[in-house]
């Protein structure tokens, strides 16, 4: 009697072969955690549900490095699909482009690793650019082709928007 007592609470080694061991394991869960599991099967540790969600990071930074290596010229256009951010890099240091699809444009912010410069505006359809100068001006213009940019200054223009998909082109001067 005894012995059934803790089989069916999840302690003890073997049990029968073929027996059903989902109440076990769903009684060792609950006993564990407090939730039981409706499969039977225990649920993540919060150390393993972190661990996974930091690999997943790491393996998604990695892929946004990858991705953007021929920014590092100064020069790019960027392909995404609802929000992107990458290094931009010339003589003058790198910066960060960062691009969001919403309300029908993209919103884009930029940062210079120093906290010097930098700035954002709506690109509301392609042709739309921001320009950007190394005395802290600059402007919105669409519909014109932008003008190459000055030294120390950025340019970025939307090159295609289609829904969530979304194209910038970005040069640093």
């Amino acid at each position: 009697m005894v012995l059934a007592t803790l089989a069916a609470a999840g302690c003890g080694g073997g049990g029968e072969p073929g027996a059903d061991v989902s109440e076990s394991g769903a009684a060792a869960a609950e006993a564990t955690s407090g939730i039981a599991d409706p499969s039977g099967r225990p649920s993540a540790s919060p150390s393993e549900a972190e661990s996974s969600e930091l690999a997943a990071e790491a393996d998604e930074a990695a892929a946004d490095d990858a991705g953007y290596e021929d920014c590092g010229d100064g020069a790019c256009e960027v392909p995404f699909s609802g929000s992107v951010q990458f290094p931009l890099t010339g003589g003058d240091g790198q910066w960060t482009v960062d691009a969001v699809v919403e309300d029908g444009g993209v919103q884009v912010s930029l940062t210079k690793p120093s906290g010097l410069g930098g700035g954002g505006g709506f690109l509301d359809h392609p042709s739309c650019a921001l320009t950007f100068r190394a005395d802290g001006s600059g402007g919105l213009a669409c519909d014109e082709e932008p003008a190459a940019p000055d030294a120390g200054g950025i340019v970025v223009q939307l090159t295609a928007l289609d829904g969530d998909d979304a194209t910038v082109a970005a040069t640093l001067g």
